[in-house]
């Protein structure tokens, strides 16, 4: 059982930023404008849900240690509203949010900064 978690430039920002998504042995989704929304290729401010990746190609994917498969999988149920597209509610705060609730409780999802005194959540790349 393995949870990766997957990235590559994403299309609607003409690549300067990276679209991440998720993939377990069962599925591969991430955040992407709901069905039936207007512009269905630019997210933003766009209704969002979780849509089905499995046809993605081109991304690299991490194997992201210590997460429970079966939680990722409740979380990546296929159409479930997310709200609005915002700089605060895109894939990649959808995708690290899915894994830090899949974590085991008390698990460490921060690390010291460069300056070895300052907190920052663990970056997954």
């Amino acid at each position: 059982m393995v949870v990766k978690l997957c990235k590559k430039p994403a299309e609607a920002a003409f690549g300067l930023v990276d679209h991440h998504w998720i993939v377990t042995d069962t599925k591969s989704a991430g955040m992407w404008n709901a069905k039936g929304a207007p512009f269905p290729n630019i997210p933003f401010l766009a209704d969002v849900a979780v849509r089905d990746h499995s046809s993605e190609k081109g991304g690299v994917c991490k194997v992201i240690p210590n997460v429970d498969e079966e939680k990722v999988n409740q979380q990546l149920k296929l159409g479930r509203h997310l709200g609005r597209w915002t700089p605060w509610n895109q894939c990649q705060t959808f995708a690290q949010d899915v894994i830090y609730n899949a974590r085991p409780f008390g698990y460490n999802n921060y690390m010291y900064g460069q300056d070895n005194h300052t907190t920052t959540p663990i970056p997954i790349w």
